[in-house]
């Protein structure tokens, strides 16, 4: 479900740009929901003591990108 909602609302972001509707915030909700889905699997590896290298790298690439686009698109928000 957390996957589904995370891919419609990046969808809907990508929809409502390229129709100049205000995509900002459906966006920035996206990033969020992605930061955070990085950040749960990270925190379920840790409790684990589990470090295979490939799940870190997705998981932290996961939580990683958002940080870059969060702090401008809440600058036009």
């Amino acid at each position: 479900m957390n996957l589904q909602v995370i891919s419609i609302s990046g969808l809907m972001s990508l929809y409502f740009y390229k129709k100049n509707v205000k995509w900002e915030a459906v966006s920035l909700i996206s990033l969020v929901l992605t930061f955070c889905s990085g950040l749960q699997a990270i925190a379920f590896w840790i409790l684990r003591l589990d470090f295979d290298l490939s799940w870190w790298i997705s998981n932290l690439y996961l939580v990683l990108y958002p940080l870059y686009f969060i702090p401008k698109l809440i600058g036009k928000l």
